[in-house]
C-alpha cells in the first residue's frame, strides 16, 4: 500500500510540475512580443 501512495503522490507532483512549467511558458509566450517591441 505504501508503494502506492507513493506512486500516487510522485504522479500528482509530476502533473502540477508540468501544469505550472506549461503556465510559465504560456505567460513567456504571450510577453514576449511587448518586450520585442520595447527592446527592437
Amino acid at each position: 500500500m505504501a508503494c502506492c501512495v507513493i506512486g500516487s503522490m510522485l504522479m500528482v507532483g509530476v502533473v502540477g510540475l508540468v501544469r505550472g512549467i506549461k503556465e510559465r511558458v504560456l505567460r513567456r509566450q504571450a510577453a514576449a512580443p511587448e518586450s520585442w517591441r520595447l527592446h527592437g
